[in-house]
């Protein structure tokens, strides 16, 4: 891939678990409305994917995820047939539009990467962390301003407690290869608990707070 293409990025962190976003079914359901039609423009396979488990069963098969409606609210049916709610936890969802083997086949970055997960894999936040990124030429043809309400609105959505975007490219030369690639950050990272207050994290220090 072309990973020197500019991006716009952005991070929201959350007051709310992730499990929040199935337990009031209203946040699923208004996030993939808010999403959806950045997402189904873009043409080409995508790559979803999510990560469900149950304490004491292990992780639930999800099959193929597409984005269409009735295939991502069975990530909310999972949690509905759930007996002990308690025990169920949803920590990942990602996707790339279009999927990653498109894109180093046609030497581009997806236009959209989405990437939400859970605060379980950072102790120092207790929370959601969702990050979207851009590609450039996509974020001008959908629109600054369109794009800045879908994210006010998202924010809203998710009880936000810290913003912040940052332009940059996809991923950053090392050694000969690529470091720091968009497809591995995961938003909860950004920020920590310090004397009670959440502080932006070090390696996010160059990301605007908005």
């Amino acid at each position: 891939m072309n990973y020197n293409t500019q991006h716009q990025n952005f991070i929201i962190l959350s007051e709310l678990p992730m499990v929040d976003y199935l337990r009031k079914e209203s946040v699923w359901t208004e996030l993939t409305k808010y999403l959806t039609p950045f997402i189904t423009p873009i043409k080409g396979v995508h790559n979803i994917t999510a990560e469900q488990f149950v304490k004491g069963e292990g992780s639930l098969k999800l099959g193929r995820l597409t984005w269409k409606s009735q295939i991502l609210h069975k990530l909310v049916d999972n949690y509905n047939a759930c007996a002990e709610k308690d025990n169920f936890t949803f920590s990942h969802f990602s996707g790339y539009f279009p999927n990653l083997t498109t894109c180093v086949k046609a030497n581009v970055t997806p236009q959209i990467t989405l990437i939400i997960n859970d605060s379980y894999t950072d102790r120092d936040f207790f929370g959601s962390g969702f990050f979207i990124s851009f590609r450039d030429d996509y974020y001008d043809e959908l629109g600054e301003q369109v794009l800045l309400v879908a994210i006010e609105n998202i924010s809203r959505l998710l009880k936000s407690v810290l913003r912040l975007k940052r332009r940059r490219a996809y991923a950053t030369p090392y050694l000969g290869g690529w470091t720091d690639s968009l497809q591995d950050l995961f938003p909860t990272s950004a920020a920590n608990i310090k004397d009670g207050s959440l502080v932006i994290s070090k390696n996010f220090k160059d990301w605007l707070q908005f």
